[in-house]
């Protein structure tokens, strides 16, 4: 198992903030099975409790007040539920008989979770402690009694930070309430939950989701909006989410949530925490746009189940959505109201408090109050460094936003001081993280922090450290996701791998004692300094596993993450004719580098990254035949990337070596307007003017030989066996209904024109022979696993591809071939080969064609996953790759193709050789569209 980490951005900090969740406390067993919604069940209990007071009889008043407990609290009504509770146990206080003394205990562990959804763990664990012991003497062996009694213990454990405590006591809960079939399903699923939430804040990912899914499994099997059922989805979404994998996380909250809406059973504090994790997702997946409606559901929620604890983590994450979609007056109201809740609060979170300081200095920023700034700023920064320890994400971030405030009032190279060192120890610590899923974790969650840097740098006219910054932003995790999981699978059974789990068992305890350290300062508890303690001697620990996987595998740290360049460097690596083209879209404007030989100078557009998305998102829109294609986002685009500076330094530039960020990469440049008139035809496009690249990095440029091949094989494969409409969206449906990978990857849509174009291709390219094709059945991984790949003049793939996330658990981005009959029985060969799976290739090939992919971006805002499948086959020996950005019409995928391998086979330089391919098909007058950019420019050339 991989370490999965988050060391930075928006969605540990807002989670952390969060209330307590409901899975880790146990309740309600009895409502829950009946199925009944709680109001039914509160008129239910009600209707027993006055027949029990008209007979007269104890034992029936005192478990019918139990029941209407029960059902109280889940109305979120905790106060009447602990005086029905009150009045149950005064009733058996004088009773020993075995059947008072089970009801006794029933009514302890609604009392004990009242306690617990208020906070008051350090009184609700020895009440708590010694219900497990009454229940354990009452009921016999094999109850689920015994089970949640168990569970409520270690949940409470964990909350005090004990997770060490709480895991064998939880797995013997989950042990014994496995076996309780089919009785007692909803209490059993939620002692799962429980012991699930331990192994997750355990970070022991694969362990927890697995029991989830295990779960989910059977709490399929409930009526949609059964409260347990919606919890086990929302779980499995945030499990998902704390790993990084919001693409797969999204579409099971989304489930939760909309299930929870619908239904009364769902108590509204609790589905206040569901569209509020909901919110954060897609905060943090850069949808503020999105996100915020939702958070605002989820403090409307809050309201009206009148609950405020975690409102103000909402009202930041809330205000952040705000701000982060234009609408920076809206988001400093939401952030100074968390102040206000907060400060109301008679023990606010110290860390909480430092948090939305943290963002009301940068919404004051923002509005140009600068004096406010710069005070609350530097609040947050005192208040964070004193319960966060140096190198911590949230530290070093505020410490840049005061640096770029400071910079801002006036003081730039004084501001530039207090940024350049806190970004140093970033990079420093993120260089730290091992892989979650192919996603290197701890840049793109960075963007407030990086996008202040940014500006900070640009307004201190310091280019070599904004090129620091901005090839942080353009190295994007995807451009490494091949490298990154050759170096995981090799350290696997190894010495290297054994060392991995041990430094993944020390962060795990780090995060743990760290946490335990912040609530009992929160709390000004009389162990606190001891607890402080506790966690630098965590964070020592850890650091010096670190230090020991440095010493002995001194090269893993540089596969995980290649290494930067200085903009020096990069200069004497350009020829005389290049360009380098950084492009950033940032919160506080689109910065664009351009670098050459002789120079560099940076421009900055006031367009900031929502709009910049908004725009990508029209023309990706125009190209995929929704409307016609939108020239005036391509002019506006190009006018806000080749600002006056860059303009004049590109002036006279031929060739383009394009370093798109995340949201930029969806669009090859290609397609940008120089000029337009009319329509589409009268456009001018910047492909007329100049060549254009993708660097899969910045260190690799001119790495790369350009020469004239002399290699004439050629090995094309594609026009999978497939058979479908294609549904690609994972779901909890797939998991229960026990769909496997092979038959979703058969019911995706065949590709009539693949093999086709593959046999045209290969007609032109190798007329003399020298050809291997491999279609239909034959297109299987364990066929291009024993091909030949070496001494090949052309790879050519025609193909579905998959961007990262698109498919089941697979967070890399993927080409699809034939499932075997049985895609089940060799992992290595299910019909997928992945990007880490690529890399993994030995391949010796001037080009590598990834032609007519079903998607390179989708609609989504990003094409990064699919340049970490390019990146892949370079790393594998491919000279170049040659990649769709979206689906190609046949014939004109076959034109672009082999007017570009012909002109480079001539003597033409790669880009240029795709720039006049291009330029072909745009003046082929047999062709109305011909000077569509949807017909010519989808192909993007990633290397030299």
């Amino acid at each position: 198992m991989t370490t999965r980490l988050l060391a930075a951005g928006l969605i540990l900090a807002a989670i952390q903030c969060m209330p307590a969740k409901a899975e880790t406390t146990i309740s309600g067993a009895m409502i829950a099975d009946s199925g009944i919604d709680p109001k039914g069940a509160l008129d239910q209990a009600d209707r027993a409790l006055f027949r029990a007071r008209t007979e007269g009889a104890p034992l029936s008043l005192a478990e019918a007040l139990a029941n209407r407990a029960g059902a109280l609290l889940a109305l979120d009504r905790s106060d009447d539920a602990q005086q029905s509770c009150d009045a149950a146990l005064a009733l058996l206080a004088s009773r020993q008989d075995i059947s008072a003394q089970q009801i006794r205990a029933r009514t302890l562990l609604i009392r004990n979770q009242i306690a617990t959804l208020a906070r008051r763990y350090d009184e609700a664990l020895p009440q708590a402690q010694s219900t497990l012991a009454l229940t354990e003497a009452v009921f016999p062996a094999g109850s689920i009694e015994r089970a949640q009694a168990r569970a409520e213990v270690a949940a409470l454990l964990q909350s005090l930070g004990k997770g060490r405590e709480a895991l064998p006591l939880a797995m013997s809960a989950w042990a014994e309430a496995r076996a309780i079939r089919p009785a007692g399903l909803s209490a059993r699923l939620q002692v799962a939950m429980t012991l699930a939430s331990i192994h997750s804040n355990a970070r022991r990912s694969d362990e927890a989701e697995a029991l989830i899914r295990e779960a989910l499994s059977d709490g399929l099997s409930l009526p949609p909006g059964h409260a347990v059922r919606v919890q086990i989805l929302n779980r499995l979404g945030y499990e998902m989410l704390i790993q990084g994998r919001l693409n797969e996380a999204i579409p099971y909250l989304r489930q939760a949530v909309d299930e929870g809406h619908m239904s009364p059973a769902v108590p509204r504090s609790e589905l206040a925490n569901y569209v509020g994790v909901l919110g954060i997702a897609l905060l943090n997946q850069d949808q503020p746009e999105e996100a915020a409606p939702i958070l605002a559901n989820s403090l409307a929620l809050f309201d009206a189940a009148g609950v405020s604890a975690g409102k103000a983590s909402i009202l930041i994450s809330a205000g952040t959505a705000r701000d982060r979609s234009g609408d920076r007056a809206s988001g400093l109201m939401l952030r100074e109201q968390a102040i206000a809740l907060l400060g109301a609060n008679p023990k606010p979170s110290p860390l909480t408090m430092a948090l939305a300081r943290f963002k009301l200095g940068q919404s004051y920023a923002h509005l140009g109050r600068l004096d406010e700034a710069q005070a609350v700023e530097a609040q947050a920064v005192e208040g964070i460094a004193a319960l966060r320890p140096e190198g911590h994400f949230q530290r070093l971030n505020s410490s840049i936003a005061l640096g770029w405030i400071e910079g801002q009032r006036g003081d730039p190279a004084g501001g530039l001081l207090r940024v350049k060192p806190a970004f140093a120890r970033m990079q420093e610590e993120n260089q730290k993280l091992e892989v979650a899923q192919n996603q290197v974790v701890g840049v793109l969650d960075n963007i407030e922090a990086l996008s202040q840097a940014l500006d900070a740098a640009a307004r201190a006219h310091d280019l070599p450290f904004a090129f620091q910054v901005m090839q942080v932003l353009v190295e994007s995790d995807a451009s490494r996701a091949a490298i990154a999981a050759q170096a995981r699978m090799q350290a696997g059974g190894t010495e290297l791998g054994a060392l991995l789990r041990q430094r993944q068992e020390a962060a795990a305890s780090a995060l743990e004692k760290d946490a335990a350290a912040i609530r009992a300062a929160a709390d000004a508890a009389p162990d606190a300094a001891a607890r402080r303690a506790e966690a630098d001697e965590a964070a020592r620990a850890l650091a010096a596993i670190g230090a020991d996987l440095d010493r002995r595998f001194p090269t893993y740290r540089t596969l995980l993450r290649p290494q930067a360049i200085a903009l020096d460097q990069l200069r004497r690596k350009l020829k005389r004719g290049e360009a380098a083209l950084l492009t950033v879209a940032s919160d506080e404007g689109l910065f664009t580098m351009a670098v050459t030989r002789d120079n560099a100078t940076i421009g900055k557009s006031p367009l900031r990254r929502h709009e910049v998305r908004q725009l990508v998102a029209r023309l990706r829109a125009s190209i995929d035949g929704e409307e016609s294609f939108d020239v005036a986002a391509a002019k506006t685009l190009h006018d806000a990337i080749f600002t006056a500076d860059v303009a004049m330094q590109t002036r006279h530039v031929r060739r383009l070596i394009v370093a798109p960020d995340d949201i930029l990469s969806a669009l090859p440049l290609s397609l940008l307007a120089v000029e337009t008139r009319s329509s589409v035809n009268d456009a001018h496009w910047l492909i007329e003017d100049k060549a254009i690249s993708v660097a899969p990095s910045l260190s690799a440029i001119g790495d790369m030989p350009i020469g004239k091949s002399h290699n004439r094989r050629f090995l094309g494969i594609g026009a999978p066996d497939l058979s479908g409409s294609g549904a690609l969206t994972a779901g909890p449906g797939y998991y229960a209904a026990g769909i496997t990978r092979g038959e979703r990857l058969r019911a995706m849509p065949p590709l009539p024109a693949a093999r086709l174009e593959l046999e045209r291709i290969a007609n032109i390219l190798s007329p003399d022979g020298g050809v291997t094709l491999l279609t239909g059945g034959q297109a299987q991984e364990a066929s291009l696993r024993t091909a030949d790949l070496e001494k090949l003049s052309v790879l050519a793939f025609a193909t579905h591809g998959l961007v990262a996330g698109e498919f089941d658990r697979f967070s890399e981005p993927a080409l699809i071939f034939t499932p075997p009959a049985d895609a089940g029985a060799d992992t290595q060969n299910d019909g997928m080969l992945t990007a880490s799976e690529a890399a993994l290739l030995h391949i010796d090939a001037d080009w590598v064609i990834l032609s007519a992919c079903n998607t390179a971006a989708g609609k989504r805002p990003s094409a990064a996953g699919y340049g970490g499948l390019a990146r892949a086959f370079l790393f594998a020996g491919g000279r170049r790759v040659l990649a769709s950005h979206w689906p190609v019409r046949d014939d004109v995928a076959s034109d672009l193709t082999v007017f570009t391998v012909e002109g480079a086979r001539r003597g033409l330089a790669p880009a240029e050789a795709l720039r006049q391919a291009m330029l072909r098909v745009m003046r082929d007058k047999t062709r109305p569209d011909a000077r569509n950019p949807a017909l010519w420019a989808p192909f993007m050339l990633v290397g030299n």
